[in-house]
């Protein structure tokens, strides 16, 4: 079992057995526990805070952070809490997202991988005894609204940019007084606009994919890189000054840092 905190504080637990783990806190922000076994937390588990159990999860309190329950791999575990208002679910290889509370919120539910779905279901139970199921359909978007408009506005600043390199006179002067400035910053422009529309693009499919963060980190790698090429490509051809290849290589390298990063591999964390 291992306990990390980005606080002094201490955790308070007993293990009456090797396969359970029981806690006797509230799990704040920056906190991550990891245990082999089941994890039994009675107190809350705030925002930013993260359980991965080799087995079961149950909060006697709010999930409000991340639930990893299987990590191994076994699909047979599940999530419990009092009220369910997770971040993140993941049970062995399938997570599931949520950032809007859910209608039964307040009740008792268990979170469940459904074999014939491959989804995470959530069943909470009524005083009646009756159960209403909701479905986590893993790659759903966080921010279905927010996530067409992000790929919308970035599409369109993606294409500004692009028509600002191709046809840089031109495109700035329907606006501007392109005759106060040279085709080659134009360019640079343009292609500052199209890494913007990039990060944009990255952001929105990453969301829609279910993917979180990873979508706009993925952005950056090619983003950078185009970048990189366009701000060499502009050196080379005498438009610009050659410092601006102080910026490509910088930017390039960033873009590389990137790339290792995202394909490190590592245990699955919530």
């Amino acid at each position: 079992m291992q306990v990390h905190s980005s606080t002094s504080y201490h955790a308070e637990w007993s293990e009456q057995s090797s396969d359970t783990l029981y806690m006797k806190r509230t799990l704040r922000a920056g906190t991550v526990v990891e245990h082999p076994g089941s994890v039994i937390v009675l107190g809350d588990v705030k925002r930013g805070a993260q359980i991965i159990a080799g087995g079961d999860v149950m909060v006697w309190g709010r999930l409000l952070g991340e639930a990893h329950a299987g990590c191994t791999g076994d699909r047979s575990a599940s999530i419990q809490a009092l009220e369910m208002l997770p971040s993140q679910l993941r049970i062995a290889d399938i997570a599931a997202y949520s950032t809007q509370p859910l209608k039964t919120a307040g009740i008792p539910e268990v979170a469940a991988v459904d074999n014939d779905t491959l989804e995470i279901h959530l069943e909470p139970v009524d005083l009646g005894g009756r159960i209403a199921e909701q479905a986590y359909r893993p790659g759903s978007p966080s921010e279905p609204a927010a996530a067409s408009a992000a790929w919308f506005t970035g599409a369109y600043i993606l294409l500004v940019g692009l028509a600002l390199i191709a046809a840089p006179t031109t495109m700035f002067g329907l606006l501007f007084d392109a005759s106060a400035v040279t085709p080659g910053w134009i360019r640079v422009g343009g292609t500052l606009a199209a890494l913007f529309g990039f990060y944009y693009l990255g952001a929105a499919i990453g969301d829609r994919q279910g993917q979180g963060l990873r979508g706009f980190y993925a952005a950056t790698v090619a983003g950078r890189l185009f970048l990189a090429a366009a701000f060499a490509a502009f050196v080379a051809l005498g438009q610009v000054s050659s410092m601006l290849l102080v910026l490509a290589g910088v930017n390039a390298l960033g873009a590389l840092n990137m790339l290792m990063a995202l394909r490190r591999k590592g245990r699955p964390r919530v």
